[in-house]
């Protein structure tokens, strides 16, 4: 350890000492401090979680990676094995409205007490640890906590050295549909990053895919033989969509027992059917190494009732109807694509307001592009991030080929012209980065309780 670690080492101890009596705030600093800081590598989390006697051991643990759609199938995913009865941690980035939201347990988040309490935990072994990865060794050790058996852990930005891939074993490794984004962390091309993402892949085990692009699936599948992984492949021609709202979609697809089944799930978009039955794919593998549900009639019963009640906030997300107001958490072209699709298929010939705001690190020409389609005006905002692209920068980015551009800097402003001036049936979109939806959430109850 170099004189400027140990130093670092000895302040932490020292501060967590002096702050056993810390508070909420206090402990969300200590969290945050770092954020948005990116340092590849496992060397930091691996010692982290060794010095904090390896919270993990014992846990069956579901590693989710991809571009988008994590989130949402880690949702299905857990809120199926908490119909297991079996104690079901759930961790995920990046939260919406409090820190808390990363972490669950039985479908609780963590509460701010028992976060306090974690935190004092591992400070004392957090010199050096980025944001990410403190949190990530502090979900672990709430899950200890909490005795849980299965943890569905999503991935953060990439895969193999992501903080989340420290662990050696997982009983299924599930990659979501993967596209462009963060290049410069992952590489410039589909191929390099679809490396990272299968990264998360370990010797021996199960990898559920989504339908991917052919210099996607290559990498996937070679990196599963070159780790005699076993590969199940979602392809579209599985599943049949019934009928498709804005309020959700009933879809056909295999069940456990190998018949057809009539799935209904709450969240819209074809996308969200996709990672529904993703979801329900590596379900079927992961229920196999329950030995009490291997051989359960109820067990596609079990299935339905978890995926009918997944809900998961910020994505395509109605909070209101005269006007409409649709959160998105779409921030990479793939997610603004399908954001355009889902539009124009619920609101054929409409031209849509958006309040847009990205991180600096986007594709913000192509983004804007795309929503460009269907757009009758831009608000550009400043999401509440250090790597933030400035409200002015975007407005002038979106004036390069579209005329009707307000710069609001601020989401509450925005809202508030937007929200005062609209129509009983306009459609007011939100999107571009998952750090404006806790700037709307603070604002929104204004307008629409």
């Amino acid at each position: 350890m170099t004189r400027a670690l140990a130093e670092a080492a000895k302040n932490t101890r020292i501060a967590a000492a002096r702050n056993k009596h810390m508070n909420y705030n206090e402990a969300v600093a200590f969290l945050l401090d770092g954020e948005g800081e990116v340092k590849p590598g496992l060397e930091r989390i691996s010692k982290l979680i060794q010095d904090l006697s390896n919270p993990h051991a014992g846990m069956k643990i579901i590693h989710v990676a991809g571009t988008n759609g994590k989130g949402s199938t880690a949702a299905f995913i857990s809120t199926v094995m908490l119909e297991t009865g079996k104690q079901v941690g759930c961790f995920n980035s990046p939260w919406i409205s409090k820190i808390n939201e990363s972490i669950f347990v039985d479908g609780e988040m963590i509460s701010d007490q028992e976060l306090v309490e974690t935190v004092a935990q591992i400070l004392p072994f957090s010199a050096g640890a980025t944001h990410f990865e403190k949190l990530t060794a502090l979900a672990f050790c709430h899950f200890r906590n909490k005795n849980c058996e299965y943890v569905v852990l999503e991935a953060g930005m990439g895969g193999a050295f992501d903080a989340t891939n420290f662990i050696a074993t997982s009983i299924v490794s599930v990659l979501t549909k993967i596209s462009l984004d963060h290049q410069s962390f992952l590489g410039e091309t589909l191929k390099e990053i679809a490396k990272h993402k299968a990264g998360i892949i370990k010797n021996d085990s199960q990898v559920v895919c989504a339908t991917q692009s052919k210099e996607v699936f290559d990498e996937i599948e070679l990196e599963a033989t070159r780790k005699h992984a076993k590969l199940f492949v979602l392809n579209p021609s599985d599943f049949t969509i019934v009928k498709h709202t804005i309020d959700g979609s009933k879809f056909r697809f295999r069940s456990f027992s190998g018949d057809d089944l009539e799935y209904k799930i709450q969240l819209a978009g074809h996308h969200q059917v996709e990672n529904c039955c993703l979801a329900i794919l590596a379900l079927h593998q992961i229920l196999k190494t329950c030995s009490e549900y291997e051989e359960c009639d109820d067990v596609d019963q079990l299935v339905l009732r978890g995926v009918s009640k997944t809900r998961w906030a910020g994505r395509f997300e109605v909070v209101c109807r005269m006007p409409w107001l649709i959160l998105d958490g779409a921030h990479n072209f793939d997610g603004v694509n399908t954001l355009v699709e889902n539009l124009k298929e619920f609101f054929p010939g409409t031209k849509s307001t958006f309040i847009f705001g990205v991180l600096k690190d986007k594709n913000v020409e192509e983004m804007a592009g795309k929503l460009s389609e269907i757009a009758g005006c831009f608000y550009a905002v400043t999401p509440d991030n250090n790597r933030a692209l400035a409200s002015s920068e975007l407005a002038k980015i979106l004036r390069k080929n579209f005329e009707n551009v307000h710069d609001s800097d601020k989401i509450s402003e925005a809202l508030k012209i937007v929200m005062e001036n609209a129509a009983h049936d306009d459609v007011i979109v939100v999107c571009g980065s998952l750090y404006l939806l806790n700037q709307i959430n603070l604002e929104v109850c204004k307008y629409v309780l």
